[in-house]
C-alpha cells in the first residue's frame, strides 16, 4: 500500500510540475495587468501543436503516421516554437491587452477567453480534429526510466521537472535581484508610482506578455513529448493552474510552482483512496475555495477587484461605419412596425419546414436560453460565472435520469430546472463572498466539480428515452423546436418582467454602487444569490434541451472550458438588453450553421468557431455593448466625432472663416448644429464672438435660430431657437 502511494506520489509530482509551469505564467499576468489569462492556454497550444507538426513531418490521418525525417532537429524545433509563442503573445499584447488597459477585470478575461477560442479554431481548421503526437525518436528529452529505492521514474518527466526548476529559479532571480525586476514587479502593483520613477508601462507589459508567452511555449514544447496532444489539452490545465497561482499568495513564483506540485500530487493520490469519478475536481475546487478564503483581499489590494470603464478613441472606419449604420436605422424606421412583425414571424415558422431547419432552430434557443443565463446574472451584478456548462449538464442528465424513472416529460423538466436553481442557489450562498475576479476564479472550480463529479454518480442516467409530450414525440426535431420556443419565449417574458419590476429596476444600480444599495432596502447578497439560482434554471432548460437534441449523453459535452463558449455568447449578443441573447442566439445557431457552409463543403469545420471568437474578441475591444447596442455604439461614435474640416473661403454667417477652424463644439438643438470653436485665434473667432455673443471664455453662442448673447441666471449659456 505505502510503495504504490508512493508511486503515485512521484508520478503526481511530474504531472504538478507542468501545472505550476502555466500557474507561473498565470502569475505574472495577475502581477502586471490584473488578467486572469485563458489566452496563455492558447501559447501553449500553439508550441505544442507546432512541435508536433516540425518533428511529425506528414503526418496525415492519424498521429502514428509520421515521416522518418522531422523538419527539424528537436533543439531547434523547440527553439522555433517557444519564439512563435513569444510573438504571438506579443501580438496578444498590442491588439488586446494593451486597448482594454482601463476596462474591468471582467472584460479582459473575457477577450483573453476569445484568444483561446479563436486560436483553438484556427489550429483545429488547419491541423484537423487528429490529436498530435511527437515520436519517440524525434523528442527532445531523453528516453528510459531509472529506479529509486523501488519506484521507477521516467527520465522524461524527471528532465521536465529539473527544466521547470531551472527555469522558473532564474525568473525568480531577475524579478526579485535585479533593478529590471524591481522596476516589473513595482509596474504591476504600484503603477503611478513606477512610472514617477521613470518605469515604462509599455515596456513592462511587453516583457510580462514575452515571458509568460515563452514560459507557455516551454510548457507546449516540454508536453508535447510525453502525451497526445489535442485542442483542450492546456484548457483543462487551467483550472488546477489557477488553483496553483491562488496556493502561491498570487505573488510568489516559487510557491506559485510548489503549489501545481501540490495539485498533482493530491490528483494523483486522492483517486487511490477515493474510487470515484471526478474526485480530482472536487479536491481542486477544494484547494481553490481555501486560498481564496485566505488570499481573497489581495485581490482589493493589488488592484484586481472592482469595476472600471475604459473609452477607446474612434477612428475614421468607426465613424464611417457608425454614420452608415444611423443612415441604416432611419431607413428601417420608415418600414411599418406591422411588416417588421410580420417578417419577424416568418423567420420563427422557417425551422417547420424540415428535420434540419428545426435542428437549427433548436441551436439557436439553446445558446439564446444560454446567453440569457449570462445575462440575467452578469449583466446585472458584473460578475463573471464559468458554471453554466455545469448547470448544463445537471439539466441534462437530471431530465434523463427522471424520465427513466417513469416520470411525465413536463413533470421532470419542471423538476429539473427547479433543481438546477436549488443548486445554485446553495453555490451562492457558498461562494459569493467573493467578488469581482475572486468569484470567476471560483466558478471555475466549482463548475469543473458540476460537469466532472456529481453528473457521474451512480443512477444517473446518460441516455434519454422516446420523450413524448403531448402524445407527440421529441425525437421529431420540429416537435422539439415548437416545444423549445414556447419556453424560450416564456422565460424572455419573464426575465422581462423580473428587469420591469421595482426589484429588477434596483438591481441595475447593483453593478456600480454594490455597496449602497443596502440603504434603499435591497440585499445585495441576497439579490445575487436569487440571480444566480435564476441563471442556473435557465441554464439547466438549455442543457435540458440540449440533452434531447443529442440523445446519447457524455459529461464531456459539458467540460468546464465550454462554459468560455456560453460565455462568449452572452457577450456577442450583449448583456444589457434582452435583444442580446436572441441576437446571441441568431449568431451562435443559425449564424454558425451559414458560416460553416459558406467557408467549407464539409458538415464539419472549425469556421464558425473562428468567426465568433474574432467577432467576440472585437465587440470586447470596440464595442463591449455586444450587438445589441450596435445603434448605440453608432450614435455615441457618430456625435463624438470630430466633423471635417472647413476648407478655404468658408463663411460663417456671412463673415469669413480662417481654414484649419473646425466645428467640433457640442451638439445644440434638434438640427445637430454645433458651437464653433475654431482652433486658431485670430480674426475669425473675433468676428464670430461679436456676431454670436461671445462668453467669458471667449466661446461664441451659437443656436438653430438667432443668436442669444445672454446668460442664464446659473452660470449656463441660453441658446435661442
Amino acid at each position: 500500500m505505502g510503495n504504490i502511494v508512493v508511486e503515485l506520489a512521484v508520478a503526481g509530482v511530474m504531472v504538478g510540475t507542468l501545472y505550476g509551469l502555466v500557474a507561473v505564467t498565470l502569475t505574472l499576468m495577475l502581477r502586471s495587468s490584473g488578467i486572469l489569462s485563458f489566452a496563455h492556454a492558447g501559447f501553449a497550444l500553439v508550441s505544442a501543436y507546432l512541435y508536433a507538426g516540425l518533428e511529425c513531418k506528414k503526418a496525415t490521418g492519424s498521429y502514428q503516421q509520421c515521416a522518418p525525417t522531422p523538419w527539424l532537429p528537436p533543439f531547434a524545433a523547440a527553439v522555433v516554437c517557444i519564439g512563435v509563442s513569444i510573438v504571438v503573445a506579443l501580438l496578444v499584447e498590442r491588439l488586446v491587452a494593451r486597448p482594454l488597459e482601463r476596462a474591468s477585470a471582467a472584460s479582459k478575461v473575457i477577450a483573453t477567453a476569445a484568444v483561446l477560442g479563436l486560436i483553438s479554431g484556427v489550429l483545429l481548421q488547419v491541423f484537423g480534429p487528429q490529436p498530435r503526437y511527437t515520436p519517440p525518436g524525434n523528442q527532445i528529452l531523453p528516453q528510459g526510466s531509472f529506479d529509486v529505492a523501488g519506484i521507477v521514474v521516467s527520465w522524461q518527466r524527471f528532465t521536465i521537472f529539473l527544466i521547470s526548476v531551472g527555469v522558473i529559479s532564474l525568473v525568480g532571480l531577475l524579478l526579485r535581484k535585479s533593478w529590471f525586476g524591481l522596476g516589473v514587479r513595482a509596474a504591476g502593483q504600484l503603477p503611478d508610482v513606477a512610472r514617477l520613477m521613470g518605469v515604462s508601462p509599455v515596456a513592462t507589459s511587453r516583457f510580462n506578455w514575452a515571458l509568460g508567452g515563452g514560459l507557455a511555449g516551454l510548457a507546449g514544447v516540454l508536453i508535447g513529448p510525453v502525451t497526445v496532444v489535442n485542442i483542450g489539452t492546456f484548457s483543462f490545465l487551467l483550472v488546477k493552474a489557477v488553483g496553483a497561482t491562488l496556493i502561491g499568495g498570487l505573488v510568489s513564483l516559487p510557491l506559485t510552482f510548489a503549489g501545481g506540485i501540490g495539485i498533482g500530487v493530491a490528483e494523483a493520490v486522492v483517486p487511490h483512496f477515493w474510487k470515484t469519478p471526478g474526485v480530482a475536481a472536487v479536491a481542486t475546487a477544494v484547494i481553490v475555495l481555501g486560498m481564496l478564503h485566505l488570499y481573497g483581499k489581495r485581490f482589493a489590494v493589488l488592484g484586481y477587484a472592482g469595476p472600471t470603464h475604459h473609452a477607446t478613441a474612434s477612428g475614421p472606419v468607426a465613424v464611417a461605419v457608425a454614420r452608415a449604420l444611423c443612415g441604416i436605422r432611419e431607413l428601417a424606421r420608415l418600414v411599418p412596425r406591422p411588416v417588421w412583425v410580420l417578417v419577424g414571424a416568418a423567420v420563427l415558422v422557417v425551422p417547420f419546414k424540415s428535420a434540419y431547419y428545426a435542428s437549427v432552430g433548436v441551436s439557436s434557443l439553446y445558446y439564446c436560453l444560454i446567453a440569457l443565463s449570462i445575462l440575467v446574472f452578469t449583466g446585472t451584478t458584473g460578475s463573471l460565472t464559468f458554471m453554466q456548462a455545469g448547470f448544463a449538464a445537471i439539466g441534462a442528465f437530471g431530465l434523463a435520469t427522471a424520465l427513466h424513472h417513469g416520470w411525465s416529460f413536463l413533470v421532470a423538466l419542471a423538476v429539473t430546472v427547479a433543481v438546477c436553481g436549488v443548486i445554485g442557489g446553495i453555490i451562492g450562498r457558498l461562494a459569493l463572498r467573493f467578488r469581482g475576479l475572486e468569484f470567476a476564479i471560483a466558478s471555475v472550480a466549482v463548475g469543473a466539480v458540476l460537469s466532472e463529479f456529481v453528473v457521474t454518480r451512480p443512477g444517473i442516467s446518460s441516455s434519454v428515452p422516446n420523450p413524448a409530450v403531448f402524445g407527440r414525440s421529441l425525437l421529431d426535431a420540429r416537435n422539439l423546436y415548437g416545444l423549445a420556443l414556447v419556453l424560450t419565449a416564456v422565460a424572455l417574458l419573464l426575465v422581462a418582467n423580473i428587469r420591469r419590476s421595482y426589484w429588477g429596476r434596483s438591481l441595475t444600480a447593483m453593478q456600480e454602487l454594490h455597496t449602497r444599495v443596502a440603504h434603499f432596502g435591497i440585499a445585495p447578497v441576497r439579490s445575487e444569490v436569487a440571480l444566480l439560482a435564476l441563471s442556473a434554471s435557465l441554464a439547466g432548460l438549455s442543457g435540458a434541451f440540449l440533452g434531447l437534441a443529442v440523445i446519447a449523453l457524455d459529461p464531456f459535452l459539458f467540460v468546464p472550458v465550454l462554459s468560455v463558449t456560453m460565455v462568449l455568447a452572452g457577450v456577442v449578443g450583449g448583456l444589457t438588453t434582452l435583444w442580446g441573447p436572441v441576437v446571441a442566439g441568431l449568431v451562435f445557431g443559425a449564424g454558425q450553421e451559414v458560416v460553416g457552409r459558406v467557408f467549407s463543403g464539409e458538415a464539419a469545420n472549425a469556421f464558425p468557431q473562428i468567426a465568433s471568437a474574432a467577432l467576440a474578441l472585437v465587440l470586447v475591444v470596440k464595442m463591449p455593448g455586444g450587438l445589441a447596442a450596435t445603434f448605440q455604439w453608432a450614435d455615441e461614435v457618430a456625435a463624438n466625432a470630430p466633423p471635417p474640416r472647413r476648407p478655404a473661403g468658408t463663411q460663417f454667417r456671412g463673415l469669413p472663416v480662417a481654414a484649419g477652424a473646425v466645428t467640433d463644439g457640442p451638439l445644440n438643438g434638434r438640427h445637430g448644429a454645433r458651437l464653433a470653436r475654431p482652433r486658431r485665434l485670430g480674426a475669425a473667432r473675433t468676428a464670430a464672438g461679436r456676431l454670436a455673443g461671445a462668453n467669458g471664455a471667449g466661446e461664441p453662442v451659437v443656436g438653430s435660430g438667432e443668436a442669444q448673447p445672454a446668460l442664464a441666471g446659473d452660470g449656463q449659456r441660453t441658446f435661442g431657437r
